[in-house]
Parts: structure tokens; sequence; C-alpha cells
């Protein structure tokens, strides 16, 4: 996701916590998605079509922004918000399998998943914030992939910098996906320690990343 898009999202973000302006919010996310894909249109285009698995990725994307249109109609512990929160992982699994299944693995498919899921995860976590305010941490994984994304974007102009795919950045990334949808369903205290530790480690996980692009900037001077 270039710069453009990464602000697009981030004041979409913000726009969701601080006022109830939700209608600008989800034009913000739409105009974001629609510049991801016109852009990486080349990337899906050698499929003959945009794919099921794709298809299903964009279902979990108008989910997430259904989620951000009812955040302020209802409770935290609303039935229907949590069934959405559970949906969106679900369909997550789904379109995995169906790519493989159909022969539908591509890298733009690869990346707009992964899009999609930096965005569940800012909006739940925005939530989680907005209905206890004392687990404000989660308002820093909620922002920092954007951030992290956005700085690469702008001080690697020649896109040289190729991130490093460790294992335990994916073990980290998911564990706090578990525990933000665990979170919605018991906010008790091991919940929210889980949580609360999750958010931690890919605190930890986004430090070392950005040592990394420090690191490997230095050496080009």
């Amino acid at each position: 996701m270039k710069s453009t898009q990464c602000i697009l999202i981030v004041v979409a973000g913000l726009i969701l916590l601080l006022s109830n302006f939700y209608v600008v919010a989800i034009l913000l996310i739409a105009t974001s998605f629609s510049l991801f894909i016109a852009q990486n249109k080349s990337a899906w285009e050698n499929l003959a079509y945009f794919g099921l698995a794709n298809l299903i990725t964009t279902s979990r994307l108008l989910l997430v922004v259904l989620l951000v249109f009812i955040s302020g109609k209802l409770n935290f512990t609303d039935y229907y918000l949590l069934s959405i929160v559970l949906i969106i992982p679900v369909l997550d699994i789904i379109d995995g399998f169906v790519a493989r299944f159909r022969n539908e693995q591509s890298k733009f498919g690869m990346y707009y998943d992964m899009e999609v899921d930096a965005l569940f995860v800012m909006v739940a976590s925005i939530l989680v914030f907005m209905n206890y305010p004392s687990m404000w941490i989660v308002l820093i994984p909620a922002f920092l992939r954007y951030f992290y994304k956005f700085t690469l974007d702008i001080m690697d102009r020649a896109q040289k910098f190729v991130e490093a795919k460790e294992k335990y950045a994916s073990i980290i990334a998911g564990n706090y996906f578990i525990a933000l949808i665990i979170f919605y369903f018991f906010q008790n205290e091991w919940a929210s320690t889980f949580l609360v530790v999750s958010s931690i480690l890919i605190v930890l996980s986004f430090a070392k990343s950005y040592y990394r692009f420090y690191k490997w900037s230095n050496e080009l001077i």
C-alpha cells in the first residue's frame, strides 16, 4: 500500500476514533482500496478475471466497512457486531482455501488479503479502545503498520529495500489477531492480559523492522 493510501486509511481511523462522521471514514476507506486495486490491475488481470478468492476478500472488506458504519449504533457486546467480528476471520480462512483449491493464488491476492486484515485490525482495535479506554495500548498496533508502510514509501523511493519475512513476525501478527477477537467475546482479566501482551509483541516486532530499515539505509550512505 502506497503512502497516499496509508494516509487515507489513517485519517479514516482517526475520524472513527474522534468523531461521528462514519460516512466520511467509509468514503476514505473506499477511495484507498479503489486506488490499491486500480494501481495493481496488471497483477490480477493475468487471471483473466478478478477471481472467486479475491471476491471473498472483497466481501470481508465490505464487512469491515459495515463494522465502521454500525460502530456508533450498537453496543460492544451486541450480537450483530460480534457476528461480523467472527465472520470476517472465518472468511479469511475460506478465501485462502478457495485460492489454493481453484489455483487462484497470486501476489495481488496475498497483498489484498493482508491489507483487508490490516484494516480489520485497525477498526476492531479502535472499537476496543472506544469501549474500554483503559486498553489504550491497542491503538498502537491499530496504526503502527500504516506508519511503517508510510515510512518505507517516503524514505525508500527506489523501492530497493526488501522486508525480511520472518516467521516470528507472522506468528506475532496472528497472535494479536486472535487476542483481539477473543477480547470481543470475553472482556475478562485473562483476555485483557492476552491482548496487552500481544500488543507489546507487535510493537517489538515493528521496532525490529524499523531498526533493520534504519541499518539498511545507513549502509547506503
